[in-house]
């Protein structure tokens, strides 16, 4: 099963509520992980800051820079595509450094990505002509919801009870 939401937003920061909405509605797709809020909410907080970072540093708050939202899960995997045309910016190369005995940060900013590396897969930056694109990837293991009633396989598909079932509904 697969399910997709592309969002064509303005570069205001009024756009972000429908970034949470598809987040929620995509990540409600895959079996079993969109019941389990403590692993939807940290993925949909990394998009919004990835986006508020395209907004305020990108276009800085220009209200007529354009953002492309695409939300795709397939399986147990969930991917958001973040595309503008703002000047070429790779957030990878400003990652949060916190100073090596653990005080205040080397420098300001990067908390953002450092929030979505550490609660995605995978995060890639690429420039692709004029455009700035940024892919975080959540690969959702299924012991990260072995907690939850339904067994699922890597495809997260349910898997059906091999076990008989006695009269009664016992087992």
């Amino acid at each position: 099963m697969s399910a997709q939401i592309e969002l064509r937003l303005r570069g205001d920061f009024d756009q972000l509520s429908p970034v949470l909405e598809a987040g929620r509605a995509i990540l409600s797709t895959i079996p079993r992980v969109g019941e389990d809020e403590e692993l939807c909410h940290p993925i949909q907080v990394a998009i919004q800051e990835m986006v508020t970072n395209v907004i305020r540093h990108g276009y800085e708050s220009d209200p007529d820079g354009e953002v492309v939202v695409r939300l795709l899960a397939r399986g147990l995997e969930f991917s958001c595509e973040i595309r503008d045309h703002a000047k070429p910016f790779d957030p990878l190369s400003h990652v949060y450094e916190q100073a090596v005995d653990g005080s205040m940060p080397v420098r300001e900013g990067g908390f953002g990505i450092y929030f979505a590396l550490s609660v995605m897969t995978s995060v890639e930056y690429e420039r692709q002509g004029g455009d700035n694109v940024l892919m975080l990837t959540r690969i959702f293991d299924p012991m990260d919801v072995e907690s939850l009633t339904e067994e699922v396989d890597a495809e997260g598909e349910p898997v059906e009870d091999s076990r008989s079932t006695l009269p009664g509904g016992d087992r």
